[in-house]
């Protein structure tokens, strides 16, 4: 991400920020070298959240060319040209390499010396009654434990029915009047008390009639503890989840880490949103009348395998999170909706089991079991349990057969634990044509994302709430479902311009961000930071242009699947142009908008950050940390000044040793405070400089200078150092964030020098290569804060804190810093990932526009928080609605406003009519999408909003 300044500026060149690694180079081309550093011994693989490279994305395209695959694919991915003129071949998809057809993986598989088609190959591929007699029952059990004793009085009701009528018929063919009462009567004493007899009159004849009662009662207690504990043994079998799963388009979640939870949470509250829209009694009545589920996610059974939890333990898990958030079991019901079954997801017996080759959707999440081979076994690859299940998913499905019954719309999600470049060589396409796996990686996004929301405070929050289906999030529907515009028409959407979708689609509860198409698969390229945006490029916020087909699927947010539309709306282009008609947009230096009250914004002042832990994978890989380093800079509205502070247990030598190839060192004057910079290193040799800019100046007049300049030590520590170009300085102390000694130096020298702190990255990992439990981890970042708690306290500038947390209950337990002022942002990181694979298993045909949100680089949507003095509406009283005029006609309609924050409150999806006065705490929560070399409205001086 970047800041709305740097839009304004015209700064749209896709540089890389300094100190970032370099981009591959091209084929046929030399990689250009780079200083290393010295060797290292090696160390164990790190187990650090944080890890290579983000979402494995889709090569974009060229207009008029379908992408084969990415460049690494080689010589084999050969572009195609389509007929721009014909619609039929904007369904045309063609893959080569590695990313097989459905046919030619289907006949790869029948190739195969192992290929048998599945139901010859497992019995347990094939379906009989007592499958579904054991199926039924098992959900019945798993649903209300007393299931068993209704069944019990069931069959004694049932008995006693049965044999009081055969009673009394028999004694009505005898003769012998007894009424249906009397027989009930009698058959119910037999069935209780076996009866009595005394028609016995000889002594022998009695001892002979209770020796056969005795053998008779033993014989029926063996017979009854034999049937006992085979019925035993069958009821811990289905208590353990062992049936087979008989029920077919439904979701299968394979393993089980600290998302799966989340995951299971996040589906439910799309089955809510789905089933509350068809409560009334009117759609009860007229199924003709209901609406259609979004995703086929919203109304299917989810069944839930691994092998490392018992069924009892997931069912208690994921029940205790139902209730904590509230989850109606009449909605959604465990044993009813969500299914558990122990088994394991990469043995291809066990996903037959799981009818996982007739489920409309599969979510891969082997990440813990992936750790734990790699703990034990030094050599094992990466992504090891995850790439055997995939493999495993593949052969069952093309083993049912040949892969020709593959459930329409079928998408397997794999949550990644590292970079796996490679996986793609499992990929394969449906006999529609449309992709089938999608891996995804979004742990750098995450770490990213909590490094650049240091200077925005609410942004993660933000963020995190658009993923969410419990409330106002990111959704998606074809054109053809949906009701908009003046006359709330079905289908209103087809044939309209994006620009004309945007501002006239009168939705009084959703924001319509963007349009993906299913059929072409592209948006993004398979270098990251790099994004397609010709003429007519589907996409979130991408060319206002492009006329919406009836096959493009249509992304919005809302707190509903299907948006309503509300009649009687006033004309916000009018009111846009009745109150900004007449003011002047000035552009003046630092790119700030200033001319009257309207203009007003908060001047932004150097940024002051505390990085509070370190991860144990950027001493094994240096540029990772300056990579997070040029996150915080991107995220800093004024750079000049600012700094960054790290602390942790690192010494300052081995702090050196890390960043020496991307940064300048320099020392202070601690005689005047630390506030100036006395020297710098250049080449090896200190040369006296107050920036990074001025080094070349300085080295040429050294010898002329240094005379009247106390002597350097010969090779001292440096105090400090600038990263890149930028001007930001970089500073260390060594100690543990959680000592209140070491946090209280911190903050007594850094006021001391100038640079109070004003923002703290709190994060849960020391850097000793050793993983942390959720709970020890969260402790940590709590502690950090308490202790920053402590050593602020009295100061008039409070600090925000932006921190990670893997638990939900931290984010409400976390105690920051005292004062007024934003709430510490708390990032749930498995949050995030949960909600993400949910959003792509539930909508996969945006893909690639999700992927475009998640990933950061140039010419990439952003979501950004901009000042109401930046769109000249400060201290006026503007319409939601006409705030997207507004932002229209400032960003090319290639920005929308789907929210707006007031200090900590955040409120999404406005109503269009609402009035608001725009003042200096309020900000406009919006995602736009900067453009390289197109030229928005209103960015010379005099022009018009």
């Amino acid at each position: 991400m970047k800041s709305v300044a740097g839009a304004r500026d015209g700064l749209r060149e896709s540089m890389p920020l300094p100190g970032a690694p370099p981009p591959e180079p091209a084929a046929g081309t030399t990689k250009a070298k780079t200083p290393k550093a010295k060797d290292k011994p090696k160390k164990p693989p790190s187990k650090d959240p944080e890890i290579k490279d983000p979402l494995i994305v889709k090569p974009a395209r060229k207009p008029g060319e379908t992408s084969l695959d990415g460049p690494e694919m080689g010589d084999n991915s050969q572009p195609i040209k389509l007929d721009d003129d014909a619609d039929g071949d904007r369904r045309l998809i063609i893959r080569s390499g590695l990313k097989k057809s459905f046919t030619e993986a289907q006949s790869e598989h029948k190739q195969s010396a192992h290929f048998k088609d599945l139901k010859q190959r497992d019995l347990d591929a094939r379906i009989i009654s007592a499958d579904y007699m054991a199926y039924t029952l098992e959900n019945m059990i798993a649903a209300d434990s007393n299931v068993r004793f209704y069944i019990l009085i069931a069959i004694t009701v049932f008995f006693t029915v049965v044999l009081g009528l055969a009673r009394l018929l028999v004694l009505r063919e005898e003769g012998k009047g007894e009424d249906l009462a009397a027989s009930l009567y009698i058959a119910v004493q037999v069935l209780i008390s076996a009866g009595y007899d005394n028609s016995q009159e000889s002594a022998m004849d009695r001892i002979i009639y209770i020796l056969t009662l005795l053998v008779g009662m033993t014989v029926v207690a063996v017979l009854i503890g034999l049937i006992s504990e085979s019925v035993n043994d069958y009821m811990a079998q289905l208590s353990a989840g062992s049936s087979k799963v008989v029920e077919t388009n439904h979701c299968v979640i394979l393993g089980w880490n600290e998302s799966t939870c989340r995951v299971i949470c996040q589906i439910a509250f799309l089955r809510r949103i789905f089933m509350m829209q068809n409560e009334s009694w009117e759609r009860k009545l007229l199924p003709w009348r209901r609406v259609k589920p979004s995703s086929p996610l919203a109304c299917c059974v989810v069944v839930v395998m691994n092998n490392t939890k018992e069924k009892e333990d997931m069912q208690a898990i994921v029940g205790n999170a139902f209730t904590e958030r509230a989850i109606n079991p009449q909605r959604t019901k465990i044993g009813r909706d969500v299914i558990f079954r122990k088994g394991d997801p990469s043995d291809n017996h066990d996903l037959v089991r799981v009818a996982a080759h007739k489920a409309v959707a599969i979510c891969v999440m082997m990440n813990e079991s992936d750790t734990e081979e790699q703990g034990i076994d030094e050599a094992a690859v990466s992504n090891s349990a995850t790439l055997r299940t995939v493999l495993a998913l593949r052969n069952i499905i093309f083993s049912n057969n040949a892969g020709s019954d593959m459930t329409p719309g079928f998408r397997v999600v794999v949550q990644l634990s590292s970079e796996c470049s490679y996986i793609r060589g499992c990929t394969f396409l449906a006999p529609d044509g449309h992709d089938c796996l999608f891996p995804q990686d979004l742990t750098k996004y995450v770490n990213s994302l909590l490094f650049f929301c240091a200077s925005k405070p609410n942004l993660s929050r933000i963020f995190v709430s658009l993923l969410d289906f419990k409330g106002v999030a990111i959704r998606a529907r074809p054109p053809h479902q949906l009701r908009a515009g003046p006359n709330n028409e079905l289908g209103w959407f087809t044939g309209k311009t994006m620009k004309e979708a945007m501002l006239n689609h009168r939705w009084g509860n959703g924001v319509l961000i963007g349009v993906d198409d299913e059929a072409m698969n592209i948006s993004v390229y398979e270098s990251a930071g790099t994004s397609f945006n010709g003429k007519g490029a589907p996409g979130i916020m991408s060319d206002p242009d492009r006329v919406i087909l009836p096959d493009d699927v249509m992304v919005f947010v809302s707190p509903s699947s299907t948006p309503s539309v509300s009649l009687g709306l006033p004309d916000f282009a009018e009111e846009a142009d009745t109150i900004l008609g007449a003011r002047k947009v000035v552009i003046a230096p630092g790119g700030l908008i200033q001319e009257d009250g309207a203009h007003e914004v908060v001047k932004p002042k150097p940024q002051h950050v505390l990085v509070c832990g370190w991860r144990q994978i950027w001493e094994d890989n240096p540029e990772r940390f300056i990579a997070r380093c040029n996150d915080v800079i991107k995220g800093m509205p004024q750079k000049k000044g600012s700094t960054i502070t790290t602390v942790n247990d690192k010494t300052p030598q081995e702090i050196a040793e890390i960043v020496k190839d991307f940064t300048v060192p320099f020392t202070i004057d601690k005689k005047n405070g630390g506030a100036r910079i006395l020297w710098t290193k250049d080449e090896g040799e200190w040369v006296p400089g107050a920036d990074a800019e001025s080094i070349a100046a300085a080295k040429r007049s050294a010898r002329a200078t240094r005379s009247s300049l106390a002597e350097v030590p010969p090779d001292p520590v440096p105090d400090g150092w600038l990263i890149g170009t930028t001007n930001v300085a970089l500073f260390h102390y060594q100690g543990s964030p959680t000592s209140q000694k070491t946090m209280q130096l911190v903050v007594d020298e850094s006021v001391a020098a100038d640079r109070e702190p004003t923002t703290a990255i709190c994060l849960g990992s020391a850097g000793t290569g050793e993983e942390l439990s959720a709970a020890g981890a969260d402790t940590r970042v709590m502690a950090t804060m308490l202790v920053l708690r402590v050593v602020t306290e009295g100061r008039p500038n409070r600090m925000h804190v932006v921190a990670e947390n893997r638990m939900d209950q931290t984010a409400m337990l976390a105690l920051g810093p005292k004062g007024a002022g934003y709430e510490s942002d708390m990032l749930n990181t498995q949050a995030i990932i949960a909600r993400s694979l949910v959003m792509n298993l539930a909508y996969p045909q945006i893909y690639d526009a999700l992927s475009e949100l998640t990933t950061n680089g140039p010419g990439l949507p952003e979501l950004e928080l901009m000042q109401p003095g930046e769109l000249g509406i400060c201290g006026l009283a503007l319409t939601f609605g006409a705030l997207q005029h507004v932002l229209a006609r400032r960003f090319a309609s290639r920005a929308v406003a789907v929210g707006y924050s007031i200090g900590s409150e955040i409120f999404l999806g406005p109503k269009p009519d609402g009035m608001i006065t725009w003042g200096l705490n309020h900000r406009v929560i919006a995602i736009f999408r900067d453009i390289k070399g197109e030229e928005t409205v209103g960015e010379e001086k005099g022009s018009h909003i």
